[in-house]
């Protein structure tokens, strides 16, 4: 064992790790680990800080275990045929993480899984297609330069922070992600393939500012065909945001404090709960395909009479916040007349109803026609009253002629006794509650406020099996 600023050390077996040289070697930034004539498996058990690793002349070793390895600044492999997996489990993204030694794999032609490769604030480090060309499957990726997975199939975790490259991040292979967040990322800086992407919980798209002499505006994430909890689209500005291949989002989908923006759900059949909220200078976008939604809550610019002619049911509430004065409801409100809206709110004007709430609907030619109607209700019902007064003041005037003597109080309540115990008894039962648009508005808004209560749609259970770490 060589000493140089820290150790420098061999490994050929298990045993050197268990019990040779690196067992009595102080763990140390700059300690410089050979591994060279290794076959099979290699665990470095405690190991949890290193300098470099460097992995050569082993073209029998299949796997290197690194489960408590937190920091490394250079992992170096060379003339390892054989090795089909990198376990990096506990590798964070803190300073120094991975510098300027960074990845450097030559000759490991198998290399399929690199479980639990985290890779963040990589500067000066290249990572060229090719060195990345066999990795399927890795725990979690966060990275803020430009990284290339071409057959990177599915991850648990993935959290890319822009560039402003163009064709930047390469994921031409990628199918399923368990959360998908994007920082920052500019028009055309992704390559997707033609495969379809599933984001199996959570999906993050926020603080995108394009400039607005780029010659592109589209941020495309076209393969996205599902979302399987929420979708949260923020904090944009000047992006043409492109869904059209999402179908469905079973949680929320919330678009909310963008600026400047467009959208296209083109394709979006079902979703959650849809909120789109204050977005400035954005007129908000259609949805030509959704059928079914559980709650509704647009706020800001409309500027499509038929926001959703393909819906089929909204089981709560649709609120409807025109910023512009001229938005007409009347689309709506014919959709909560067949009975596809459960309640509506809707702020805007038509020339026949202001505002639907629950059950009742009030316009201005009802209001004329109730107006009307109470009074002759009120004449009629004042003319039956005097009428019944008249007719009981001369009955009584006619008993009283004739020597009959009214019943006391107590009798009359024992003639009714008998008269109830003498008879069926029947009891309407009281009529079904209405639901008031009032109560779901006020869930909806208390919802806006605070945490999201999610109400999934139903379907089959989603099953996913992740990388194991």
């Amino acid at each position: 064992m060589d000493s140089i600023e820290g150790c420098n050390i061999t490994i050929t077996d298990q045993t050197d790790i268990e019990r040779g040289p690196f067992s009595s070697c102080p763990n140390h930034r700059s300690l410089y680990i050979r591994v060279r004539d290794a076959t099979e498996t290699l665990n470095f058990k405690s190991l949890d800080t290193a300098g470099v690793i460097d992995v050569s002349q082993s073209p029998q070793l299949q796997v290197l275990d690194f489960p408590q390895l937190k920091h490394l600044e250079a992992l170096i492999i060379k003339e390892a045929t054989a090795l089909s997996k990198i376990l990096l489990g506990q590798l964070t993204s803190s300073p120094p993480s991975i510098d300027d030694g960074g990845f450097s794999l030559n000759g490991a032609d198998h290399l399929a899984n690199v479980t639990g490769l985290h890779l963040f604030e990589l500067q000066d480090v290249a990572l060229p297609s090719w060195w990345n060309s066999n990795i399927t499957s890795v725990v979690g990726i966060e990275s803020d330069t430009c990284v290339a997975f071409p057959a990177l199939e599915r991850t648990r975790n993935i959290h890319l922070i822009g560039t402003v490259s163009a064709n930047c991040q390469l994921l031409t292979n990628l199918v399923s992600v368990y959360n998908f967040t994007l920082t920052g990322i500019s028009p055309d800086e992704i390559t997707f393939g033609r495969a379809a992407l599933n984001i199996l919980d959570t999906l993050v798209l926020e603080s995108s500012i394009v400039n607005t002499t780029y010659y592109s505006h589209t941020i495309g994430l076209g393969p996205i065909t599902s979302v399987g909890s929420n979708a949260f689209i923020t904090s944009n500005e000047n992006a043409h945001i492109d869904l059209y291949s999402l179908n469905s989002i079973r949680g929320n989908l919330s678009i909310s404090e963008n600026r400047n923006c467009e959208f296209n759900f083109d394709h979006l059949m079902e979703a959650g709960n849809l909120l789109l909220l204050d977005n400035q200078g954005t007129s908000l976008p259609s949805f030509p395909s959704l059928a079914r939604a559980n709650n509704i809550h647009l706020r800001g610019q409309i500027d499509h009479f038929n926001m959703f002619p393909a819906l089929t049911s909204v089981s709560g509430a649709v609120i409807v916040e025109p910023w512009n004065s001229n938005f007409n409801c009347s689309q709506l409100v014919s959709q909560y007349d067949k009975g596809v809206i459960g309640a509506l709110r809707c702020n805007g004007t038509n020339n026949e109803t202001q505002t639907i709430t629950g059950s009742k609907i009030t316009s201005q030619g009802a209001k004329i026609s109730i107006g009307v109607g109470a009074t002759i209700l009120v004449l009629a019902t004042a003319k039956v009253c005097a009428w019944l007064f008249l007719y009981i003041k001369t009955r009584l005037k006619y008993l009283s002629h004739k020597g009959y003597t009214p019943l006391h109080h107590e009798q009359r309540n024992m003639i009714d006794l008998e008269e109830f115990d003498n008879r069926d008894v029947s009891q309407e039962l009281p009529d079904d509650q209405v639901y008031e648009a009032g109560e779901s508005e006020s869930e909806l808004i208390h919802q806006l406020d605070g945490t999201m209560i999610i109400q999934e749609i139903p379907g089959h259970d989603v099953a996913y099996e992740l990388p194991s770490s």
